[in-house]
């Protein structure tokens, strides 16, 4: 399946998966585990889901309310081939007189 913003993302499918089954029944805490989400997470899903006569469309994410991009598509284009690689970064905690890792 598809969006308006291209395949779905995890969080898209964890939502629908859990959507699917609220709809058959299944209790918050097994839905929590099974998707593998928070408790609280679940319990929002139910409610949208209550509020939108069980339309599985509403637990897909929507065109974002924010300011439109100053790209086009062609300048966006190589922006999407960018990979995120984590950057390490070795820092010296005074505190406890030990070098610690962080990623970001």
């Amino acid at each position: 399946m598809t969006t308006k913003h291209g395949s779905l993302s995890e969080q898209e499918i964890k939502r629908l998966q859990g959507g699917e089954l609220i709809l058959n029944g299944y209790d918050n805490n097994d839905i929590a585990e099974i998707v593998g989400v928070s408790l609280c997470a679940v319990r929002k899903w139910r409610k949208k889901l209550a509020n939108n006569n069980d339309d599985m469309t509403c637990l897909v994410r929507k065109q974002g309310a924010g300011r439109p991009s100053k790209l086009n598509e062609t300048q966006k284009t190589p922006l999407k081939d960018i990979d995120a690689v984590p950057v390490e970064v070795e820092v010296d905690c005074a505190d406890i007189g030990m070098p610690a890792v962080i990623f970001l």
